[in-house]
């Protein structure tokens, strides 16, 4: 099976930034799966290059760590059976045709995808924060498909306006250790940019509960703006985002293309359904805690 080729100027900056030399990458690939074979049999696991790729340039092909991604990739979906049994696109129409995410058309000013995620427009009253969780990682899934992707890396651009106590009680310390796992343990790409805009005062307590469980990296990745337009979206430009956000973008055609696209993969995520962890029958994987997220006054 051959790998999807990346163009010229972005086989150079892949070998720039991640350390990738491309005669090379399929016996990466090859030399990743053995290992994972070797030391984690009871993982049935997706052996497609272009799978396996996503996680050597995640981790600018450090082996080690590259199958230390890969392991918590399906260890988080196991752990988190209640949310990825069953996930396939199909099964949260609901959730993607509420203009709740997108990806933005093109790319920033680095090259990078933007994920527009309207946060504050989430009304729990219609599905539950996790069912919302599935859909925005059926997104990521499919944007890290793109080779260019995987290179260049992922920003996250949310807007917070009409976030209210509402919203606020459905995030727990459950959510968090899921939401930052995702960013920096568990999938398979670089997300070099987290943006929360419009964010009122009561989100201190989330913005200050992810941060602890953040590396100094990613934590240093994380801008909060209050309200209006954030100077740190400049770095996406303005022709990508959103007027409402202080750019020049117009209309909504964007959330239909971006549900058009995850569900266009409706067979994509089927066929990933075949893969994860195999367990004895009689063991039950761990649940997670479920407690409200403390009050940033109890630092």
């Amino acid at each position: 099976m051959t790998l999807k080729p990346l163009s010229g100027e972005w086989v150079e900056r892949a070998r720039e930034e991640l350390g990738e030399e491309p005669e090379l990458n399929l016996e990466r690939c090859h030399k990743l799966i053995a290992d994972l074979e070797e030391e984690r049999p009871d993982i049935n696991f997706d052996h497609d290059p272009n799978f396996i790729i996503k996680f050597l340039r995640a981790k600018k092909f450090d082996l080690a760590r590259a199958k230390t991604l890969l392991i918590s990739y399906y260890e988080m979906k196991e752990t988190e059976k209640s949310i990825f049994e069953d996930l396939m696109p199909s099964m949260s129409l609901d959730v993607l045709d509420r203009n709740l995410m997108s990806v933005l058309p093109g790319r920033d000013k680095h090259g990078r995808r933007v994920i527009l995620l309207n946060i504050g427009q989430y009304n729990p009253d219609d599905f539950t924060v996790f069912e919302f969780y599935r859909a925005i990682f059926m997104l990521l899934e499919v944007v890290a498909l793109e080779p260019e992707t995987q290179v260049s890396g992922i920003s996250v651009l949310a807007d917070f306006d009409g976030f209210g106590w509402k919203q606020f009680y459905q995030f727990s310390n459950r959510l968090a250790q899921l939401i930052v796992s995702t960013l920096q343990q568990t999938f398979p790409a670089r997300f070099k940019a987290l943006v929360f805009l419009n964010a009122p005062s009561l989100m201190s307590s989330i913005v200050w509960a992810l941060k602890q469980l953040m590396t100094k990296k990613m934590s240093d990745r994380l801008a909060v703006q209050s309200y209006g337009f954030d100077p740190a979206i400049q770095q996406f430009g303005p022709e990508i985002v959103p007027v409402k956000l202080g750019g020049e973008l117009r209309g909504a055609g964007h959330y239909e293309r971006s549900m058009a696209l995850v569900l266009s993969h409706e067979d994509y995520f089927l066929d990933m359904l075949d893969f994860g962890i195999t367990r004895p029958e009689t063991e039950e994987p761990g649940t997670q805690d479920t407690d409200p997220l403390p009050s940033s006054q109890s630092q």
